[in-house]
C-alpha cells in the first residue's frame, strides 16, 4: 500500500502501519499464550482497514480491498451500535 497509494498509507494510524510495516518482530513471533489477543487486534485493524477504504473509490476497486472485504465477512463478527462496534474474532 505504501507503493501503490503513498496518500492512503498515510492517512493510516501510526499503530496500524507499525504493526503490519516492514519490520522484524510483527505478529508472526506471538507466543501461543497470546495468540487469541494478537487475533482480535488484527480483526478491529481488519474493520477499521475496511470502513476506512470504502468510500475511497480509486482503493475499494482493488483485488487487495475485496479480499479485506471478505475476510471480513467470513471470519469476523462485527457488532451493531454507533457507527458499529470493533469487531468480534468468529
Amino acid at each position: 500500500m505504501a507503493r501503490n497509494f503513498p496518500a492512503q498509507h498515510g492517512s493510516l494510524p501510526e499503530e496500524i502501519r507499525e504493526r503490519y510495516g516492514e519490520r522484524a518482530g510483527r505478529f508472526a513471533d506471538a507466543k501461543s499464550s497470546e495468540g487469541r489477543r494478537r487475533l482480535e487486534v488484527a480483526a478491529v485493524d481488519l474493520w477499521i482497514l475496511v470502513k476506512r477504504f470504502q468510500e475511497d473509490e480509486i482503493v475499494r476497486e482493488t483485488p487487495e480491498y475485496h479480499l479485506l472485504e471478505r475476510l471480513l465477512a467470513e471470519q469476523c463478527t462485527v457488532g451493531e451500535g454507533d457507527g458499529g462496534d470493533p469487531p468480534v474474532w468468529f
